[in-house]
């Protein structure tokens, strides 16, 4: 894989885990009755295993595993898993048949970090200090802070 595929691979694993993340460090043994949390929960154990063969990737995943919304924890997370993906072949196609099944399965997902906004589904949106306008708009426009 190229590096930047291998970037977004790494970037789509984060987004897909993220939400998860806590919830499986806590507890593991909780039932899901749906099929792409079951999917997520094997593609979490799948990333575990696999970091836990390295100090500094074990360390990486536990602290993110406790923390996932610290962004600092997430870029250093992101940097062992670009380098397990980037090494070996056999992981990184595995990892990229999961992100496309959940893919499938999910719209889409988005991630906002900062001030801003996002639409989705044809909606519209205007980051901080934007204007947002869905229509027509007909007459003198003065816009102040």
């Amino acid at each position: 894989m190229d590096e930047n595929t291998i970037a977004q691979l790494a970037s789509s694993v984060i987004a897909i885990l993220l939400p998860f993340m806590k919830t499986f460090a806590e507890k593991f043994t909780e039932e899901a009755g749906k099929q792409s949390v079951n999917s997520i929960k094997s593609l979490y154990k799948v990333i575990k295993k696999k970091f836990s063969s390295k100090k500094s990737a074990k360390e990486a995943f536990s602290d993110f595993e406790k923390d996932p919304l610290d962004s600092d924890l997430q870029t250093v997370f992101r940097v062992q898993l670009k380098k397990f993906l980037t090494n070996d072949k056999e992981f990184a196609e595995t990892i990229a048949r999961f992100v496309r099944d959940e893919s499938k399965s999910h719209n889409q997902t988005n991630i906002v970090n900062g001030s801003g906004a996002m639409a989705i589904q044809g909606g519209i949106a205007a980051g901080e200090g934007g204007v947002a306008i869905d229509g027509n708009v007909n007459g003198d426009i003065n816009i102040k802070n």
